[in-house]
């Protein structure tokens, strides 16, 4: 479904909320059929945040000044682009999926069958891709998603520097609708789609619903960055948070947290020393709630 909305205001920013969007399938498919990664699966909580709470934090929403210089000599590069090829190139809008879970914004449309991907670059960025003679495979899972999710035949990558000669400032890579890749790339947006349930799964257990401690342990490696077993304590008395810890890692044979030694002044002014956790791999955690 496409929507007729200008990038970049309030209610383009509304669609793409509790949305993976395809500038950020390149993330998800970094492994291709193997286990997400760490920025996966960070993606994957930011989504997951974003459905359980409403709202995207402002940190997420970062931009770069390449970021904002590209947004600067985008309509430049359009209009480039339109004089060599003679095509005219309309709104981008908004294009979601059927199940309503992913969403795209290419820079612009061409007619029924085309879109547009344009990347405002430095001089030796452009050097390279001129003498590539084709497109960083980074973008490869952006585009392909502008395909699939906005049902064209095509899409012309666009890379413009406006530092360049005149005659190199442009750079445009035709790249052409591939079915075995869109197959691919809905496969790992599947098997992204059940680690998002199972990390949702995560975010709405309540502490009181926890079956028991080990899975509060697991329970506290996923949902804190780092904490002492003082903090534990303090939550919980009876919490034996080491233990279970102990018994989870000797029985799958490897560690699940690393532990630091930290030295402190207690309130008696004698010197006292915690340690302080943090999880190894948080894909592995959302695996072992349902074994324990």
């Amino acid at each position: 479904m496409w929507l007729d909305v200008e990038q970049n205001t309030d209610e383009w920013f509304d669609l793409r909320l509790k949305k993976a969007t395809s500038s950020k399938f390149a993330v998800i498919m970094a492994h291709e059929g193997k286990p997400f990664g760490e920025p996966a699966l960070r993606y994957a909580e930011q989504v997951a945040l974003e459905i359980v709470t409403g709202y995207k934090e402002d940190g997420e929403s970062y931009k770069s000044k390449d970021m904002e210089n590209g947004h600067i000599w985008e309509p430049v590069a359009i209009e480039a682009y339109e004089t060599e090829t003679f095509l005219a190139v309309t709104k981008g809008g908004f294009n979601i999926s059927s199940c309503e879970r992913f969403g795209d914004s290419p820079d612009g449309n061409v007619g029924e069958n085309g879109c547009v991907e344009v990347k405002s670059v430095i001089r030796t960025t452009q050097m390279k891709r001129l003498k590539k003679g084709g497109i960083d495979s980074s973008y490869k899972w952006q585009i392909c998603g502008h395909i699939w999710l906005g049902n064209k035949q095509w899409c012309d990558f666009i890379s413009f520097c406006p530092t360049m000669p005149e005659n190199k400032k442009l750079f445009i890579y035709r790249v052409q609708r591939d079915e075995d890749m869109i197959k691919g790339l809905k496969h790992g947006l599947t098997f992204g789609g059940k680690k998002l349930k199972k990390i949702l799964k995560y975010l709405k257990i309540k502490k009181m619903q926890i079956q028991n401690q080990y899975q509060q342990t697991i329970y506290y490696l996923f949902t804190l960055d780092n904490f002492s077993l003082k903090d534990v304590i303090n939550d919980s008395m009876f919490f034996k948070f080491q233990t279970r810890l102990s018994e989870i890692e000797k029985d799958l044979g490897y560690p699940i947290a690393t532990r630091t030694r930290k030295s402190f002044i207690n309130k008696f002014g004698r010197k006292s020393t915690y340690n302080l956790y943090n999880a190894i791999n948080k894909a592995l955690l959302i695996d072992l709630i349902e074994l324990y």
